[in-house]
């Protein structure tokens, strides 16, 4: 049978005035406790959303590249499991320039062909312009700085792609944008 609240309280009080000071912590919960829940249930649905955009980058490449070979490597790079994926959350210019730039040099000096993907659905998912300004400075700066060109090469997706730079009525929607439009906006680096 279940005290009510009132007596439950009383003889919680008692017990906790009985024991030494030292040991009165035991009785109640621990500082930032709940505060770390909340951090850990963030980093928990942090990790699950993170999780979920792979898989969805994962099934795109699935359906629509090698699905419909857009692209007659991809098949056998997935197949022969040469293709890296790195999901890298925020829109931190710095470190996303620093994840294209390291698997720029991981697949420059691999010695079998590779591909990696760089996922940032963070990064000016709906500005593709602004997306294709990392894409034309990681071209010039870095790779020229490390003498990259020649070797590897970055390949842009994103979900408002456009061949012509100059987005006009007539090529906002040919069918060739959807080649390269994306769930979320990915550095393509390849050998």
């Amino acid at each position: 049978r279940f005290l009510p609240r009132q007596l439950a309280s009383r003889i919680s009080q008692a017990l906790v005035s009985t024991v030494p000071a030292v040991h009165r912590r035991i009785w109640s919960a621990p500082r930032g406790l709940l505060s770390r829940i909340a951090e850990h249930q963030a980093t928990a649905k942090f990790i699950a959303e993170t999780a979920k955009i792979e898989k969805q980058s994962q099934n795109w490449i699935l359906r629509t590249v090698v699905g419909l070979n857009l692209c007659p490597f991809a098949f056998p790079s997935l197949k022969n499991n040469q293709v890296q994926m790195i999901v890298v959350r925020g829109n931190d210019e710095n470190e996303i320039g620093r994840a294209v730039v390291e698997q720029l040099v991981v697949q420059k000096e691999s010695p079998s062909g590779g591909n990696s993907i760089v996922v940032a659905p963070d990064y000016f998912p709906d500005d593709f312009y602004g997306y294709m300004s990392m894409v034309q400075y990681l071209e010039e700066a870095p790779m020229n700085q490390l003498d990259l060109h020649g070797y590897v090469q970055i390949a842009p997706f994103h979900p408002h792609f456009v061949f012509d730079f100059k987005e006009t009525e007539e090529n906002r929607d040919p069918i060739d944008n959807y080649v390269c439009r994306s769930p979320y906006p990915m550095f393509h680096v390849l050998k």
